[in-house]
């Protein structure tokens, strides 16, 4: 396989050596074989030049850049990448469009990349493209659902009977710790992919962010729904005001989550009920969160934080350490945001994409769970663990998660399973308020 062209900004561009043809990703080559020629596919083309996030990374480091100034110069040579590059293949799929050869297409800019749903053959010669790196399966995307619920026990907690100061996850990592010395996510902002929020739940509508006067014309800079277009907060199903719950709920005096003094953001592009998503919402999620407001001059609007509690595997046609996510899960982190993942419930099965990646200890890792009812914190019998072979690091950081008091319609609920692992990874917005 071809090396790809790794771009360290707009400048960068003009200095692309040679050329070569771009290719079908195996797992695409085997849906386009069962594919009848005139049935239309939807697939990601990424462009052959692609933004270098660690050698940026590495130039704002090493100028001690702020947040602010991080934020601004990454999206504005993501954009600016986009726009140099994409003219020509956009010219080509409009044409095609006309000739009703291509029935669809959209550019992103978060990634250097294009959706584009269209027939086999005019995938291939699209992928035939000296511009064109590589072109995959627009797979389809779900949540990582709890193994079991407890509905009766979560009644007798919400009744009084045993009423803990904090949820034994929580405690587990030492969060009431911090919220002694008077850190509890005040300040900070978070945010997570899933499949909406209750904005009307006692424990989290107090914070959504879009309360906030400067949101006030443009609540879709809060609460990101490219499928039917919310603009206040509500849940399609109710995984995503569970994992909410997780990072940051709390009504006062009665803290469920890590951060219960954080605002929070959500984009609704995961498992909405009967409405299919696919990892080109994801795209447009992530591009959302590296940017709410649309202003890269700003960034009061972008989330400390990004939580995913959802991922693929085999049985879904997702192959192990499919690359799909991972430039572009960097070029959000090169913005600011820090991304985590679960590992998933399918225990010894191995890690969902694309958690399966690690590029270190701290970049766009998965998060498995423990038993912290058991003094020895053992991996929960149900989680995903490493080591993935994607990557010279395997995901090693894990979360107390076996029976945590959620934030879902109705009464508190017990759950057990790995959709709630990364909100109990959120150290960050307990502890940076001080960042500029």
């Amino acid at each position: 396989m071809r090396k790809l062209a790794l771009l360290g900004g707009f400048a960068a561009a003009a200095c692309a050596g040679t050329t070569f043809a771009g290719e079908v990703d195996p797992g695409l080559e085997a849906v386009l074989q069962q594919t009848a020629p005139d049935q239309v596919v939807s697939t990601l083309v990424f462009l052959d030049k692609q933004f270098d996030a660690a050698t940026k990374t590495k130039q704002l480091d090493m100028a001690n850049a702020t947040l602010a100034q991080r934020h601004e110069e990454v999206v504005l040579d993501l954009q600016m990448m986009a726009m140099a590059t994409q003219g020509d293949l956009l010219r080509t799929l409009a044409d095609l469009k006309a000739q009703n050869q291509v029935s669809d297409f959209h550019a992103y800019w978060i990634t250097n990349a294009i959706r584009v749903d269209s027939t086999p053959d005019v995938i291939r010669d699209l992928a035939d493209r000296d511009d064109v790196y590589m072109v995959y399966y627009n797979y389809g995307i779900e949540t990582i659902e709890p193994v079991s619920r407890n509905p009766e026990l979560g009644n007798e907690i919400d009744n009084g009977m045993q009423n803990p100061a904090a949820e034994i996850g929580v405690e587990a990592i030492r969060a009431p710790e911090c919220w002694a010395l008077g850190i509890d996510g005040t300040g900070r902002l978070v945010s997570t992919l899933d499949t909406g929020v209750d904005g009307n739940h006692p424990a989290l509508a107090s914070r959504w962010r879009g309360l906030d006067s400067r949101y006030s014309s443009n609540p879709e800079w809060a609460f990101f729904d490219p499928v039917t277009g919310w603009t206040f907060p509500r849940d399609g199903g109710s995984h995503g005001t569970h994992t909410m719950g997780t990072v940051c709920g709390g009504a006062p005096g009665d803290p469920v989550g890590v951060a219960p003094g954080a605002e929070w953001i959500q984009a609704a592009v995961i498992d909405r009920v009967s409405i299919e998503r696919t990892v080109a919402d994801a795209l447009l999620a992530f591009e959302w969160t590296a940017d709410p407001d649309g202003n890269p001059n700003t960034n009061w609007d972008v989330p400390d934080t990004s939580s995913n509690s959802w991922g693929l595997v085999t049985g879904h046609g997702y192959p192990p350490c499919d690359e799909t996510f991972w430039n572009h899960l960097d070029n959000v982190e090169a913005v600011g945001v820090v991304v985590l993942f679960s590992a998933g419930n399918e225990g010894f099965s191995g890690l969902r994409r694309p958690g399966d990646r690690a590029t270190d200890d701290y970049r766009t890792c998965a998060v498995a769970a423990v038993d912290a009812n058991n003094g020895s914190w053992p991996i929960a019998s149900f989680s995903s663990r490493g080591p993935t072979y994607c990557t010279p690091t395997a995901p090693r950081p894990s979360s107390p998660t076996l029976l945590p008091r959620v934030s879902m319609f109705g009464p508190p609920f017990r759950v057990v399973g790995t959709p709630t692992t990364p909100a109990h990874q959120w150290r960050r917005p307990m502890s940076t308020a001080s960042w500029p």
